[in-house]
């Protein structure tokens, strides 16, 4: 698969990224870590989320999905052909998130 991961589309602030599995649905399936992913490793995420029918990216989140902010998702790749388009789940997923958070807090 080929990609540049090493701050892709202008992620300026790498603090707090990590590098994340987003379904078309909006769902963060995981995480791949704080280090750029390898080929290896992106290719096992691949075969996984195929396994289980799910298409989706890589993405980084630019914070945390523990802090009451919304992340935001910066899209890396595109894993098993997704046919939603990248901005629609990633604005879903972070809706999941923050609404979330407020829920979780007394």
């Amino acid at each position: 698969m080929s990609r540049s991961l090493c701050n892709p589309n202008g992620v300026t602030d790498m603090t707090d990224a990590r590098y994340v599995l987003i379904s078309e649905a909006g769902a963060c399936l995981g995480t791949l870590g704080r280090d750029v992913p390898s080929d290896d490793e992106i290719n096992a995420a691949a075969t996984k989320m195929a396994g289980a029918g799910v298409a989706g990216w890589v993405a980084i989140a630019s914070h945390s999905f523990h802090s009451r902010r919304k992340p935001v998702l910066t899209m890396v790749t595109a894993v098993n052909g997704p046919l939603v388009p990248f901005a629609t789940a990633a604005a879903v997923c972070g809706r999941t998130v923050a609404e979330a958070a407020k829920e979780l807090t007394p």
